[in-house]
């Protein structure tokens, strides 16, 4: 309830409520429902609002977690904040789990699938690229930052 508030306040995606609450299919609904968390998300990420764009996508992750479009853009968030320890793991499994979709095809999906939910008009090479670039920077950041703590432990042992 709490994103349909806020998506509404932000004129988010409004027009699909209704169709979203006619689908008699469950697990259709709630990966529709979830890419649109997810959409909505990577939208606030692109305004730097990190925060908004965390609870959604968090929101997205509980209703699909073994999904590439609900791990990979709560990656990008960690990421962006700082919490490089905390996206590898969700990098490491988007990736995985796109790599396996990537070779379905589902071209005749609709907008909010799991196949056209990250970008529906953009290549998956452009997608995979992405991210996978995205996750060798993070992994670099979290590598630069595992040497920053065994140097700072070093050095406060030497305190002692």
């Amino acid at each position: 309830m709490r994103f349909i508030s806020v998506s509404e306040d932000e004129g988010y995606q409004r027009k699909h409520y209704p169709d979203l609450a006619q689908q008699t299919n469950l697990d259709n609904a709630m990966s529709a429902i979830a890419c649109l968390f997810a959409r909505f998300g990577f939208r606030l990420q692109g305004e730097n609002r990190y925060k908004e764009a965390e609870f959604v996508q968090k929101l997205a992750l509980r209703l699909q977690p073994s999904q590439y479009f609900t791990t990979l853009p709560l990656a990008v968030t960690y990421h962006e904040t700082g919490r490089h320890l905390d996206a590898l793991p969700l990098f490491e499994e988007g990736l995985e789990k796109f790599e396996e979709f990537a070779k379905l095809d589902r071209s005749g999906e609709p907008a909010f699938s799991p196949a056209k939910c990250l970008g529906p008009d953009v290549e998956i090479g452009q997608i995979r690229n992405r991210y996978r670039k995205l996750y060798e920077a993070c992994r670099k950041a979290a590598e630069r930052m595992s040497v920053s703590l065994v140097y700072l432990s070093s050095y406060t042992e030497l305190l002692w």
